[in-house]
């Protein structure tokens, strides 16, 4: 709970900045290779959540904004969070069928 409550601190933080003319970017990232993962391949499994090298996260760094940086299975991973929680949060990006 912690960690999601200083990311979206962050989060609000970068959002002022950029609101205001400065730069700053906000990244959420999903499952990097090595690092908080090492030894996670079967917690990541059945998630839709596939680990990601650092050199293609990093070409996805923005210069400015909000974005999520993973390799996911979206559908699999939309499911998944669907069948745990009501939310609209995934209608555009994977409809459901």
């Amino acid at each position: 709970a912690a960690y999601a409550a200083a990311n979206a601190w962050m989060a609000a933080v970068v959002h002022r900045r950029n609101a205001a003319g400065e730069v700053g970017s906000v990244v959420h990232w999903g499952a990097l290779s090595g690092g908080m993962t090492a030894g996670r391949e079967e917690r990541l499994r059945g998630t839709g959540m596939r680990k990601l090298g650092l050199e293609r996260a990093v070409a996805a760094f923005p210069a400015k904004g909000e974005v999520v940086i993973a390799d996911a299975d979206w559908e699999m991973f939309a499911a998944g969070y669907r069948a745990r929680v009501h939310t609209r949060l995934f209608d555009a990006l994977c409809p459901s069928r």
